[in-house]
């Protein structure tokens, strides 16, 4: 589904209001658990926010940078990440074949491919490397929520 990744913002921010209101402990945890995954505990060990990590988009779908020849990436968008299925699966097949790893998702016989390793990291699928405005407010929220280390809420 077409940022499907990126919920794992949305969901947090859910846990953590959660945890606000009723003091529950486990719904922080939770939380953290839902942003670790585009932290890079996932099948292909990437993050899925530029700029962080050991593997970070380095392509994202951002116009400015790509259309102005601007080689670094703009650091804290969060990606939507991987895609089940992409429409125009033509205009994509070259591009997704040859990533590594390849796609597996233009031919019907790789249906069953898991959803969680079909990620490319190109400036073409924009199914996959989209950064929308609150994708970002969240993500920055639920961070900046975990980001004091000497809050009282951290289990």
């Amino acid at each position: 589904n077409f940022g499907g990744l990126s919920m794992s913002s949305r969901w947090s921010i859910y846990y953590i209001l959660f945890y606000e209101l009723v003091g529950d402990p486990e719904m922080l945890t939770l939380a953290k658990q839902n942003l670790d995954f585009q932290l890079g505990a996932n099948p292909l060990s990437t993050t899925y926010i530029t700029g962080i990590g050991e593997k970070p988009p380095k392509h994202p779908h951002v116009q400015i940078t790509e259309y102005h020849g601007i080689d670094e990436v703009i650091p804290g968008f969060s990606v939507s990440g991987t895609a089940h299925s992409l429409p125009l699966k033509e205009y994509y097949e070259d591009i997704m074949m040859n990533a590594y790893p390849a796609y597996q998702g233009t031919d019907p016989a790789c249906q069953y491919y898991p959803t969680a390793r079909k990620f490319a990291d190109a400036f073409e699928p924009v199914k996959m490397g989209e950064f929308v405005i609150d994708n970002m407010a969240r993500t920055a929220m639920s961070f900046g929520y975990f980001s004091d280390p000497d809050a009282s809420y951290q289990p």
